[in-house]
């Protein structure tokens, strides 16, 4: 339920809902590992093949920094929601080490290319291997355009020295193919980073549509009773607060819909900065409010927040000159004393309102 109290507030503020930056990074752990586990096979099998000192080295780096980063994204994945100090600095950790991985996969081909002696076989295995790794990498870092360009270019740098250093025209050739080829990569990682943002605005939209109330920003009718269904499956002790406006239908029929409905955006204003963290105020149709406060055990608490509601929402309302007063009517009702159920709450505040 805290998710829940959470996330309605970071979208009622205009917020972004989550580091989904963080969330990428971390996402898919098993997959990454499995790529990293390849590529450390496919080293492996190059320096058997060849028994280069140079290949043997990069395969014991890698296998370094393979353990640590793929326990490092495991750690942040399980952590991915929370924003505390330790999650950033694995966010951070994530960067740097990814940028030596990288280097390291990218050298490894390099020092097959430079060796005096032709290894095609080895060459060719490097070579595909970092491109496939170059290729996932996109796949997974898109969300952070400075860290693909910087992670493109940590291997690509030193496979295009390799490639370059065989000094005839088709490596040189092929050496240039690979360039236009790392910034197609890096378009195909721009274009990925805008179609999912595009699609986060529409998740949040639908979101807002079916959580929260246009008007005043608050949580509507289905949310709430998502909200109180799990505090009752918690067995969370709480106060059910059911409000209802004075003779609203009176002042609409007055001064007109749109006068109504600014009432109802201050009113709801009024309510939620009378309320703390764990309160949660809903508008549940018209001129109803629902409103479930956490108490312990202080039955007189909630006596005592219903007298402070009624006083909030009765101070005089001035609009386009004309003021007036929407004083309201509460009814609580306890759980668990009262009911059982988010229906049988829901019945017992309504029946004490009235």
């Amino acid at each position: 339920m805290q998710f829940a109290i959470k996330r309605l507030k970071t979208i009622q503020t205009g917020e972004r809902p989550s580091d989904r930056y963080k969330q990428m990074l971390f996402a898919d752990a098993g997959n990454f590992a499995r790529g990293c586990v390849f590529t450390l096979i496919a080293c492996l099998a190059t320096a058997l093949q060849t028994d280069m000192s140079s290949v043997w080295a990069i395969f014991a780096a890698l296998s370094v920094i393979t353990a640590v980063r793929v326990s490092a994204i495991y750690y942040g994945a399980r952590r991915a929601d929370e924003a505390d100090e330790a999650v950033a600095a694995a966010k951070r950790f994530y960067e740097v080490t990814g940028i030596a991985h990288v280097f390291l996969i990218g050298i490894w081909p390099m020092a097959i290319f430079i060796e005096g002696q032709t290894y095609v076989e080895a060459e060719f295995f490097s070579f595909a291997t970092a491109l496939c790794f170059m290729t996932g990498l996109v796949g997974r870092n898109y969300a952070s355009r400075k860290l693909v360009v910087l992670q493109l270019a940590a291997a690509a740098i030193p496979m295009t020295v390799g490639l370059a250093w065989q000094g005839d025209f088709w490596h040189i050739l092929f050496a240039v193919l690979f360039g236009v080829f790392c910034l197609t990569l890096l378009k195909i990682a721009d274009g990925m980073r805008g179609m999912m943002e595009e699609t986060f605005v529409i998740a949040e939209q639908n979101f807002r549509l079916a959580h929260v109330d246009g008007l005043t920003g608050l949580p509507n009718k289905g949310q709430m009773v998502r909200i109180l269904d799990t505090a009752i499956r918690d067995r969370t002790p709480l106060a059910l607060h059911f409000v209802d406006l004075d003779r609203f239908k009176r002042l609409n029929d007055t001064y007109g819909h749109s006068f109504g409905d600014r009432v109802l955006s201050l009113v709801a204003d009024r309510m939620r900065a009378s309320c703390d963290e764990d309160t949660i105020v809903s508008r549940f149709s018209g001129d109803e409010f629902v409103i479930l406060q956490h108490i312990d055990g202080d039955l007189q608490e909630a006596s005592r927040f219903a007298d402070r509601m009624i006083a909030a929402v009765g101070h005089p309302i001035m609009i386009d000159g004309i003021s007036v007063t929407a004083k309201c009517s509460v009814g609580t009702a306890f759980f668990p004393d009262d009911a059982q159920t988010t229906a049988e709450l829901l019945q017992r505040a309504d029946l004490a309102l009235y």
